[in-house]
């Protein structure tokens, strides 16, 4: 049975999948001289947006989780292959850069992001415009970046951007979300699952809140919360238990 997750009906998602699938048979079968590999970060965006998009509905129409998980960590791989790529136009937002780690991180091996520490933040944090509305958030990536490859949270750089959250000034963004995402990669970090579970249990109920009111009420994105399965996996490689159930926090799909 369908899952009731934003405003998006099911019949839209139906028809959406049998065009993504579509489109990702075309990405994936088009040979190296074809032109639609002829510019290779146009190629790997997307087929990584045809890949998400597709895993995404899929999870919403409760699909074969195999062929969920494939979607996802092709979107994952494609989006970590575009950072490799000796082009200007080869960046990501942060939120983009955000969502390739997390999709990464649960659905492909570490050998996709293994090298995620020495990506120049350039190539997540280009836009100047960006610059100023995702300070923290490209800040915080910086320290989740390097705890991936490290397995080690640097300590002085995390208090850091904490204190960017903190200031009375902080957007609410900052203050409630990406601090929370902050004290999830600590509790990680030190094994505690309690504010593990407090810090995941923030993102959900603003995720839910997009989904339902927001931004997000007829966008794929407001299907899953990305930033917050990741966390939860993290823990749960550290034998740290997830106690939050929501449809949006779908702890079954990660691979182990």
């Amino acid at each position: 049975m369908p899952l009731k997750l934003n405003q998006i009906g099911d019949a839209t998602i139906q028809e959406d999948i049998a065009r993504n699938r579509e489109r990702l048979e075309k990405f994936l079968a088009a040979p190296p001289s074809s032109p639609m590999r002829s510019d290779p970060v146009r190629y790997s965006r997307r087929l990584s947006d045809a890949a998400v998009e597709l895993g995404l509905e899929l999870y919403q129409q409760e699909g074969e989780v195999s062929e969920i998980r494939r979607c996802l960590a092709l979107a994952g791989k494609e989006l970590f292959a575009l950072l490799s790529i000796d082009r200007e136009a080869a960046a990501l937002s942060p939120l983009e850069f955000e969502k390739a780690s997390a999709l990464a991180v649960c659905f492909c091996p570490p050998s996709v992001y293994e090298n995620a520490d020495k990506i120049p933040i350039g190539k997540f944090f280009a836009d100047p415009q960006a610059l100023a509305f995702y300070a923290v958030l490209a800040r915080y990536l910086d320290v989740l970046r390097n705890f991936l490859t490290s397995g080690k949270l640097h300590q002085e750089a995390w208090g850091t951007v904490e204190a960017e959250c903190l200031r009375s000034n902080a957007a609410r963004y900052d203050a409630q979300v990406n601090l929370a995402k902050l004290r999830a990669l600590k509790a990680v970090s030190e094994g505690d699952g309690g504010n593990l579970n407090a810090a995941i249990a923030t993102l959900i109920e603003d995720h839910e809140n997009e989904a339902r009111r927001g931004e997000n009420q007829r966008s794929t994105r407001g299907f899953v919360c990305l930033p917050a399965l990741m966390l939860a996996h993290l823990g749960a490689a550290r034998n740290l238990a997830c106690t939050i159930e929501s449809p949006y926090l779908p702890l079954q799909l990660p691979g182990r």
